[in-house]
């Protein structure tokens, strides 16, 4: 009898944690609520449908579509929890929907229509209440043997049913009513054959008891033909072994493969470490010893082996599995290895992958920058799943995961792939983009099917360059892109801009979605007094900088606003060396839920403390991704902000991944396009480049804690003029020649960022924050104290008011900038910096102290570096931009 399973992570949890132990009675809670939410979503979807009862094959298959995304796609989180819900929960509406063309702009535009976001986002927030119920139970393993157990129970189950619906689709007439019998019967047997493992207790038993929980799940709601299908697939799953059909045969090889690609055990002996495997050979001699001799993988599969084991080594040996695979680099052993049997000569692992991400969201219009983020979360999320599900008859657990623009699909055959290719033509043309495949055969190594589609996604790249054509009408180019010819004038705000027929689209999902329907969402249950109207319009820039909604027509301080971009570093290569596709979507869903989860809690701060702000937030998140995103914030939230961004991110994925985030500070008039572009040019070519091997040693070790480096960041503020990359350049070059700031082009032509660190470390943020926030540093580090700080300071400045934080702020910055003007006749080299920064200390003046903690903080005496530039500009984006 079975008392507890173990379970690993190939992506250690926060901890960093590789392994856990679940219990018996653990297990028995999980299954109770999978059980509580799948009978809510039958019920939902049935008081959707205006039913009492689902009756036919047709109507049972459409019920698992939706089961599937629902508790699939419900994983990803909302961009702004009780606001805005995530483009992936549209999914469902249009399973729901199949009349709707997911190709179609107008569809998109109907699920943008104000009364649908209202309906979507209620049910997005029914559905999100049991969303980390879902992320608990994808915890419990679905085996308990190392190696085997990095596997979830909940997506083998998936998995099982993608590979089976796909072999059985390539050998039989689907569109048939026999055809359709079959296969709903096939999927509804595969998606729920283990699911008595819940039972651990009774884990050798598991058919008979998944038999009675799908009873107990589905008999009350199903009758005609459809309540045939869950008898027999519970007769079937009671008699397994002694009976014989042809579903029973094809969801056994599919199991087998599905096994076999996601459980990983074959490769168990050769990850292991050297002296782990001594211990290990050890019980395989007792073993032998004790029942005769038998090749390893015998002796794998053979629970007497495990009892002789044990609960504890079975840990020990898991975690050392674990760590080992979980290395993103060629230490990894299961990267290296290059084995290419076919486990099913037709089926195909697909990726679909969205060209020129960057340069589609690139305009120069706040609210069409943000629908073009929308609309390719829609097409990623929504359109390319609908269309292989609606429209080409894919069952939905053949979606296996999203990340970074792409989807990743199990496809039954090539024929499939073509008839994509034919209908995604008018996707292309209806949103302005380009959509290519990558694909590979289904092998063993989830690894080499990586390798083999991004080799494929690499040719049809390089084959697929488009020169363009020569356009004649020239006569006008469009007012946001900049790029192509404008076809119709819209009205935007007070203003008439020309645009092209992409630009125009982007503008119109971001109309619906973005200022003006927060606001209303914002007045009902934040803030009553705020009101969409011309005035507020015109001064959107500097409510969010940090102007009260009252003081919004006599603005007598002009306060600055941050866009912050952020980007996980090397998320590709996380991706691309997943190991098993439990691992492929845990990652995924992991790193979203990492980037959002910091998001919401900060939100959720605000929201419970300081309302304003809150709003001012709520409006400011343009985008937020899977991995990266931009916000537009006051200016005073932007370091405490992507602080806590940085350092949730590490942590929750388990100590193995970081983001790179780049900071560009101005006045709310700033042109927008050249404020986005400075803040992707801090992130790209200072933040991401300057911290690669810090990143590569994350990657390629251990999941440790440790707070060597847990992300990067630069920022600049733009005084005056308009802040342009080539600027930034020019600048930051000049300063770190001098040695004045640590943001910027190095000798030797690299460059150079903050890392998100201890203090103890010579490009440590926290040593610039630290003369502002005394004890401030990274393992400690609470945004709520900051904000709280920030916060108040800022009201009381609003006020006319004296506060004792912006009056230190104040003299540190003066004194700051009186010693990098400091100079003897031309020589203003960093020695003369020093000796006057000694001198005024021995004085011991009033600044002497201001001297002292600047020197012990910055002064690096090895480099001969004195980042005093950095200390200024911190300040100036932490006051918020109000005048001193």
């Amino acid at each position: 009898m079975v008392e507890k399973v173990i379970r690993s992570y190939i992506l250690p949890k926060r901890g960093p944690k590789y392994v856990e132990k679940i219990s018996a009675e653990e297990g028995e809670h999980l299954l109770k609520k999978f059980i509580g939410i799948l009978d809510f979503i039958i019920r939902h979807y049935l008081s959707v449908k205006g039913k009492s009862r689902i009756e036919s094959a047709s109507e049972l298959y459409n019920l698992l579509n939706n089961i599937v995304t629902v508790i699939k796609w419900n994983l990803y989180y909302d961009s702004i929890p009780d606001i805005l819900p995530t483009p992936a929960f549209l999914i469902t509406y249009l399973i729901r929907h199949p009349q709707l063309d997911p190709c179609s702009f107008s569809t998109l535009s109907a699920l943008h229509d104000e009364v649908v976001l209202n309906l979507v986002l209620n049910e997005s927030t029914e559905y999100s209440n049991f969303r980390n119920d879902m992320l608990e139970i994808l915890r419990y393993p679905a085996d308990t043997r190392p190696a085997a157990n990095s596997s979830s129970l909940i997506l083998h189950m998936l998995t099982t049913s993608a590979i089976a619906s796909s072999i059985f689709i390539n050998s039989n007439n689907v569109k048939s009513a026999e055809g359709q019998y079959e296969l709903t019967m096939l999927r509804l047997l595969s998606l729920f054959h283990d699911i008595g493992k819940f039972k651990m207790k009774m884990w050798r038993e598991h058919e008979e008891i998944s038999a009675n929980i799908l009873m107990e799940i589905f008999s009350k709601y199903v009758d005609g033909d459809a309540k045939k299908i869950v008898d027999k697939v519970a007769d079937t799953l009671k008699s397994a072994g002694k009976s014989d059909s042809k579903i029973l045969r094809i969801f056994r090889r599919a199991d087998r493969i599905a096994s076999g690609i996601d459980r990983i055990s074959d490769y168990f002996l050769e990850a292991l470490s050297p002296n782990i495997k001594s211990e290990l050979l050890k019980y395989v001699k007792q073993y032998k010893d004790q029942y005769g001799s038998k090749d390893f993988k015998s002796i794998y599969n053979d629970w007497r082996f495990w009892n002789l084991v044990g609960p504890d080594d079975i840990s020990k040996f898991s975690e050392n599995f674990a760590v080992n695979v979980s290395k993103i680099s060629s230490e990894n052993p299961l990267l290296k290895l290059s084995r290419r049997e076919t486990l099913d000569k037709n089926i195909l692992i697909a990726r679909f992958d969205i060209r020129k991400i960057q340069r589609y969201i690139r305009v120069n219009d706040l609210k069409s920058m943000c629908g073009g983020s929308r609309i390719i979360d829609y097409l990623c999320f929504v359109a390319l799943p609908a269309m292989l599900i609606n429209k080409l008859d894919l069952p939905a657990e053949c979606i296996l995961y999203f990340g970074g623009g792409n989807v990743t699909a199990i496809i039954p055959n090539s024929r499939m792939l073509e008839e994509f290719d034919s209908k995604c033509v008018r996707l292309e043309e209806e949103f302005d983009v380009s959509i290519i495949h990558g694909e590979s055969k289904l092998y063993g190594l989830l690894s080499m099917i990586n390798y083999e589609i991004d080799m494929n996604l690499s040719r049809e790249k390089a084959s697929s360059i488009n020169c363009g054509s020569i356009e004649p009408n020239i006569s006008y180019i469009c007012d946001f892109c900049y790029r192509t010819p404008a076809v119709e004038k819209i009205p935007v705000e007070t203003e008439t801009h020309y645009v092209c027929k992409s630009c125009k689209n982007k503008y119109r999902i971001g109309y619906a979605f973005h200022f003006k329907y927060r606001v209303e969402q914002l007045s009902k249950t934040v803030n009553p007094k705020l009101r969409w109207d011309k005035r507020f319009s015109k001064r959107v820039l500097e409510y969010i900088a940090g102007v009260n909604y009252e003081s919004l027509d006599k603005i007598a301080k002009y306060p600055n606003i941050a866009l912050i971009r952020f980007d996980a570093n090397l998320a590709s290569q996380l991706m691309a060396s997943c190991i098993s596709i439990s691992d492929a979507v845990e990652r995924s869903v992991r790193i979203d839920y990492s980037v959002k989860k910091a998001i919401h809690s900060f939100l959720n701060y605000l929201k419970n403390n300081y309302s304003e702000d809150y709003c001012r937030l709520v409006l400011g998140i343009m985008y937020m991704g899977g991995d990266d995103g931009f916000i537009i914030a006051p200016s005073y939230l932007a370091i405490p902000l992507a602080l806590h961004l940085a350092r949730e991110f590490y942590l929750e994925m388990g100590c193995k991944a970081t983001l790179s985030i780049g900071i560009a500070v101005a006045k709310p008039k700033h042109p927008l396009i050249q404020l986005y572009e400075a803040s992707g040019h801090l992130l790209n070519n200072y933040s991401k480049t300057s911290s690669r091997n810090d990143v590569l040693t994350i990657h390629k070790n251990t999941g440790t804690l440790s707070w060597n480096f847990c992300g990067s960041l630069s920022f600049y503020v733009a005084d005056g003029g308009v802040m342009s990359s080539l600027a930034l350049d020019s600048i930051t070059e000049n300063l770190t020649v001098k040695g004045l700031s640590l943001m910027g082009k190095l000798k030797d032509g690299g460059t150079s960022a903050y890392s998100i660190a201890d203090k103890s470390k010579s490009n440590s943020i926290f040593k610039l924050l630290n003369l502002i926030f005394e004890g401030c540093n990274v393992d400690k580090f609470n945004f709520n104290d900051m904000v709280d700080k920030l916060v108040t300071s800022v009201n009381e400045i609003r006020n006319n008011r004296e506060d004792e934080l912006h009056e230190e702020m104040h003299k540190l910055r003066n004194y700051a900038m009186k010693l990098m003007t400091c100079s003897l006749f031309s020589d203003d080299t960093i020695s003369i910096k020093i000796i006057y920064t000694a001198r005024q200390i021995g004085r011991k003046i009033e600044g002497s102290k201001y001297y002292q903690e600047i020197i012990k903080n910055l002064l690096d005496p090895t480099e001969m570096v004195f980042p005093l530039h950095d200390l200024i500009y911190l300040i100036k984006i932490l006051d918020g931009g109000f005048k001193f």
